[in-house]
């Protein structure tokens, strides 16, 4: 794939991934998108400007891509230091784009990026063809308001939902002059105003999607680890009030083991690797299918891989399978760091040791059914770790001395804390769209960490 000094001679589209974003792999999403275009015929390329901004910068600067520093892109205030800070490869980016004017451009949005994007257009010269924009948050809220505003007039089309199939109707349209205002699950901006559009039907069949392609030498080289991003599933069970994936993502649907397996296997003979991540939201929602593909890894007697993974606590997740998952590669060992730990591991969203707090989360779970699976995921020798959110409303200091009691009681069955953060308040989750319910304030449209209970105190 495409760096940002290297696009070949005019592909029927180039996708831009801006910063900030992960740089320990390729995105995955966009690479979806480059394969099934390739499977239809056309060619495209990924300028990966997220990773070429960190590399092209020093400690110092590369310190903005960390958990902690996520603010600073995402905050429209606190972005005022980026534009400043990176004023000079923006120009560059903007001009190189434009020397593509005849060719559709595709920008995937995410929240990390969305400023970043948004600067960049604003740079962009205007005889650019066109220009789309796809990812989670180009969607329209309850009420039909799009949720990216001030892109209006800035881009042509906004990509809704999962892109595969529609952006090979986009790109077919595109070189034909056709009229592309039938397309489901594309709608138009270019006249500062969206219209009507016709939602498309999320994909049934997940294993119909060609595999997405690596160039070798890209994952030896370009990224901060030699790991491939996987994805078994799309979408989630859960109903986590914290989260907003249920707004974002449609219904839960799954792979087909040996469709997963089958990817596994492309990618080691292609590009030598054997250090994957499952992108999944969590990997064992559908056990039946993690099983066989643990059984298709195990029975490959010349693969020997690993394998990382979120997951949820459940009951099904026996010490039999637990044992499966280890030989299969979520173990530790291997020559390469995924997400911090060597070889293969398994992160649990536990979020919080207090019963009371977990129900007011969402979970499916509680305590005692928490204690057991993080047992049998240590007994079967798989290194756990664990999320953690910290000041959920209605959590108070016994809350919270209970999550500490839990702590110190499975110490020994927790390999790592992986993320432990403050309670964030997303604005399509359930706590940002009722925030009446759990008793909280939020005081504008930018709220994540500055809302408040109604007795003033926030976190």
């Amino acid at each position: 794939m495409a760096d940002s000094n290297s696009i070949q001679a005019e592909p029927d589209i180039i996708f831009v991934m801006a910063p900030s974003w992960g740089v320990n792999m390729p995105p995955l999403g966009l690479h979806y998108l480059v394969a099934q275009l390739r499977a239809h015929g056309f060619g495209s390329e990924i300028l990966d400007l997220n990773i070429d901004l960190y590399r092209r910068s020093d400690d110092d600067r590369r310190e903005l891509w960390s958990f902690e520093k996520h603010r600073y892109w995402a905050n429209t205030h606190e972005f005022a230091a980026i534009r400043v800070l990176f004023s000079e490869e923006l120009d560059q980016y903007a001009e190189k784009l434009s020397e593509h004017g005849s060719t559709p451009i595709g920008f995937s949005i995410n929240a990390g990026n969305r400023l970043f994007t948004l600067e960049l257009l604003r740079r962009i010269r205007s005889d650019v063809r066109t220009v789309i924009i796809g990812g989670p948050l180009c969607q329209f809220d309850r009420n039909g308001k799009f949720l990216l505003p001030d892109f209006l007039g800035l881009v042509d089309l906004a990509v809704i939902g999962e892109g595969e199939e529609a952006i090979c109707e986009v790109v077919t349209g595109l070189r034909a002059d056709g009229d592309l205002r039938g397309i489901p699950g594309v709608a138009f901006l270019s006249d500062g105003a969206q219209v009507v559009f016709t939602p498309r039907r999320p994909l049934e069949q997940l294993d119909r999607l060609p595999f997405p392609q690596y160039d070798r030498q890209m994952v030896q080289n370009a990224y901060t680890e030699r790991v491939l991003p996987l994805l078994m599933s799309r979408g989630c069970k859960g109903k986590c009030t914290f989260c907003d994936a249920r707004f974002f993502q449609a219904r839960y649907r799954s792979r087909t083991a040996q469709n997963v397996f089958d990817e596994i296997l492309h990618h080691v003979r292609t590009t030598g690797t054997t250090h994957f991540t499952f992108n999944d939201l969590a990997i064992n929602w559908n056990l039946k299918e993690l099983e066989r593909l643990c059984d298709l890894i195990i029975e490959e007697e010349d693969l020997t891989i690993w394998w990382n993974a979120s997951a949820t606590i459940r009951k099904g997740m026996t010490k039999r399978l637990f044992e499966k998952m280890r030989v299969a590669g979520c173990a530790p060992g291997g020559t390469e760091s995924i997400f911090g730990a060597r070889g293969g591991s398994l992160v649990f969203g536990l979020e919080s040791g207090s019963s009371k707090v977990l129900e007011r989360m969402g979970k499916y779970y509680r305590v005692p059914e928490a204690e057991a699976v993080l047992k049998r995921a240590h007994q079967a020798g798989i290194p756990t770790w664990i999320n953690l959110i910290v000041g959920f409303p209605g959590e108070g200091e016994h809350e919270f001395q209970e999550t500490i009691g839990f702590l110190r009681r499975n110490v020994s069955n927790i390999t790592e804390i992986a993320t432990l953060s403050l309670c964030y308040v997303p604005q399509f989750a359930e706590l940002g769209l009722s925030p009446e319910r759990f008793g909280i304030e939020l005081p504008d449209e930018e709220f994540m960490l500055d809302w408040h209970s109604g007795k003033g105190s926030g976190y």
